[in-house]
Formats: C-alpha cells, structure tokens, sequence
C-alpha cells in the first residue's frame, strides 16, 4: 500500500473538487476501513486487510492508541518496541499470545508469565524463558497446567523434574514430565511402584528409550510390552 503522502500530493493536482473530496475521505477513512475488516469475523476479508497493511506507522500508530491488532498482522511487525507494547498491553490475549511468540527479551517475558491473566499468554511466554530458576518457580506455582507444562520442557534439573514427577496436581504433568528424566534408578521405582498405572507405563517406556536410543510415545505401551518391560527392570 503506498504511503500516504503519496496519495496527498496525487490529490493536489486534482482540479475537481468533489472528486478531491471524495479521494481525501477515502486516504482518511482507509484506516478505518482496514480496522473494520480486520475485526469482520470473515477471514478471507481479515486476511487481505492484514495484507494491505505494510506501512510502520500506522502499525505503531494502532498499537500504541491501544486498539486491538488482527493477529494476521503481527508478523508483519518488526519494530521491537511496538511488540512489546502489544504484549504487554494489548486488549486481545489471542494478539498479545502471537506478540510474545516473537520477543526474546527475558524481561519482558518475566513480566508477562507472571503477570498476564491468561494462561494462554504466560504459556507462550514460558517457551521462550531460558532461566531455569524462574521456569521452576513457574511450574511450581502457577495455577495452569499447560503453563506449568510449558515451563517443564526448558527445564533439567532432574531433582526437580522427580518432584514435580510425584506431586503436581494434573496427572498429564506428572506424565509428560516423565519424558526429561534420564535418573535410571528413579524410573526404576517409578516403573515397579508408582500408584499410577499410565506413570509405571510411561517409566517404563523411558527406561528403554534411554537404554536403546529410540524416541517412543509414552502413550502406545499395552500391557504385555510393559510385562516385558519390567522383566527387563
């Protein structure tokens, strides 16, 4: 889309006043216009909007007037600053999730994971987190499991991973933490003792992935191969 400036000086040479008229409502009103179809609900109309819409400045313009951006848009930002405003500060959690899936800045994701109100957001934070301190106290106390899984795949401390293993309130926590342990003797008991029926299968399944080298599902054990398993044990 060109600038608007362009547009402007196009309209300068017009010597007919109602169609400069009608030219300058339409380079006024495009914002508008593009808003409108982005906020359609019809995703081909949303989709060319996003499309149309190129140009920095009225990006940073809509971001920081605090309106809510089409998430199609997002990608197309690279300014740094404007992202970050989205994610901090933007209306939709759908928007503001896609904005932080694009920031590096482990401050602005501290903020975020533990400030956002939506699980959404603070899960996409989470991915992005490298300091493992803070990705435990986050999979200790937010009251998300999907954030709390989020968090448990950047993080190795194997003692940890055994706690969270034995304790989180969500069975699918405690099994797809299954999968980063590599302390044989733990998985051992896991597999020959553990209450849960799906954690013993999942143990076992670990057990021989790390003692072949293979990448198995944790979900396809039958019962004769965790027999098997077990002999193995």
């Amino acid at each position: 889309m060109p600038n608007q400036n362009f547009f402007f000086i196009f309209v300068a040479d017009i010597k007919n006043k109602r169609f400069k008229g009608t030219v300058l409502r339409i380079i006024m009103d495009e914002t508008d216009l593009l808003m409108a179809e982005l906020k359609s609900g019809d995703p081909n109309r949303q989709m060319e909007a996003a499309e149309k819409i190129l140009d920095k400045p009225f990006l940073k313009e809509t971001a920081l007037a605090g309106k809510s951006i089409h998430t199609g848009v997002i990608c197309k930002i690279t300014d740094y600053a404007i992202l970050k405003e989205i994610a901090l500060n933007d209306k939709d959690e759908w928007v503001r999730e896609k904005a932080v899936f694009q920031i590096t800045d482990q401050a602005v994701l501290k903020e975020v994971a533990l400030s956002d109100d939506s699980c959404a957001v603070r899960k996409a934070a989470a991915y992005g987190i490298t300091d493992e301190e803070l990705l435990k106290e986050i999979a200790s106390t937010d009251e998300s499991w999907e954030v709390r899984d989020a968090a448990i795949r950047n993080i190795t401390d194997q003692a940890f991973l055994q706690k969270v293993v034995l304790t989180d309130e969500y069975w699918f926590v405690r099994l797809i933490t299954v999968e980063r342990l590599t302390n044989v003797a733990f998985l051992k008991d896991l597999a020959s003792n553990n209450e849960d029926e799906d954690i013993r299968k999942a143990a076992a399944k670990r057990l021989k992935q790390l003692r072949k080298g293979i990448q198995l599902s944790l979900f396809e054990t039958d019962e004769e191969e965790l027999k098997e398993l077990r002999i193995e044990i």
